[in-house]
């Protein structure tokens, strides 16, 4: 599972389209919520967010998939 808060360059985008081809998960915040959407929407662009959630969400949704 990946967490991803800000920049989604290139070399980020490798190492997250990795991550969901050996079927893991990236959970980001909601682009409307978070201080620098952009750098966040190229990972959005490209279909590699599992699941988006608000700041204040982010507790429960760590625990869902850290326990």
């Amino acid at each position: 599972t990946v967490v991803l808060l800000s920049g989604a360059e290139l070399g980020s985008l490798e190492g997250l389209r990795s991550v969901k081809q050996a079927g893991g998960t990236v959970l980001s915040p909601r682009l409307e919520e978070c201080i620098l959407p952009a750098s966040i929407q190229p990972a959005v662009d490209a279909g590699l967010i599992s699941e988006m959630f608000s700041p204040s969400e982010i507790k429960a949704v760590l625990a869902r998939y850290c326990t």
